[in-house]
C-alpha cells in the first residue's frame, strides 16, 4: 500500500509529450507508455500489473474520473470538499490508469450486469458535446460486438470519458474507461473505428 501527496512532477512521455495536461480548472494525467509515475510511486512497466484503490479529495463542485468502479463520490466530513473513491479490481498496467479532475457531467447505468460510467467535461459544448454523448453511449454496444468476435470482455466495469483539455492523442485505451480528446467531432462525427480500437 502506498500513500502519496504532492504536486505532479515532470515526466516526458511518448514523442516528448507530457502526460500532465491542464485547461482552466481541469487536470488530466494520462499517457503511454508512461504516465502513472508522475502521480503515484510505480514501476511503470506494462509487465507489472496491479489493482488500484484511489481516493481523491477535491473542492466541492469538481469531479474525479478514473478507471474501474466508482464506489463513492463524497465520503469526507468537510462541506467544502468531496472525496471520490474508485477501485480497479482487475490487474492493470500502470499506464492504463488515469486521473481527471474538473467539472464533468456523469451518466451512470448498468448494462449486461456491468456498471457503466460515462463522463463529458463541461468544457466541451455545442455540437461537439452532443456528438461526444452520442458516441460514448455506443460503448456497451461496441463491447457486445467485440465479445461476439473475440470472447468475453475481461473487466467488470465499463465506460468512457471525453476530456476538455487538448491531448496529443485522439483516444487512449485506459482500462475500463478510455479517454477521448475534445477535438473529436470538431469537423463532423468521430472516426467509425475509434471506439472499437480503444475498447479492444
Amino acid at each position: 500500500r502506498f500513500e502519496y501527496a504532492g504536486a505532479p512532477g515532470a515526466l516526458t512521455g511518448f514523442l516528448g509529450e507530457s502526460p500532465v495536461m491542464r485547461s482552466g480548472s481541469e487536470l488530466v494525467i494520462a499517457g503511454e507508455p508512461e504516465a502513472s509515475a508522475v502521480w503515484f510511486p510505480a514501476n511503470d512497466h506494462p509487465s507489472d500489473a496491479a489493482t488500484f484503490d484511489l481516493s481523491v479529495r477535491v473542492p466541492l463542485g469538481r469531479e474525479v474520473i478514473s478507471t474501474g468502479r466508482l464506489l463513492s463520490r463524497d465520503t469526507d466530513a468537510d462541506p467544502a470538499t468531496a472525496t471520490w473513491h474508485w477501485r480497479t479490481s482487475e490487474p492493470a498496467a500502470t499506464y492504463l490508469t488515469f486521473l481527471a479532475i474538473g467539472e464533468f457531467t456523469l451518466e451512470e447505468s448498468v448494462v449486461d450486469g456491468r456498471p457503466v460510467v460515462l463522463a463529458v467535461s463541461d468544457l466541451v459544448s455545442g455540437p461537439v458535446r452532443t456528438r461526444a454523448w452520442t458516441q460514448l453511449r455506443r460503448t456497451p454496444e461496441v463491447v457486445r460486438g467485440l465479445e461476439q468476435r473475440y470472447g468475453p470482455y475481461p473487466f467488470s466495469d465499463l465506460g468512457g470519458v471525453v476530456v476538455g483539455v487538448r491531448t496529443w492523442w485522439a483516444g487512449l485505451e485506459c482500462q475500463t474507461r478510455p479517454i477521448y480528446d475534445t477535438s473529436l467531432g470538431d469537423d463532423g462525427d468521430w472516426p467509425a473505428e475509434l471506439l472499437d480500437h480503444e475498447l479492444a
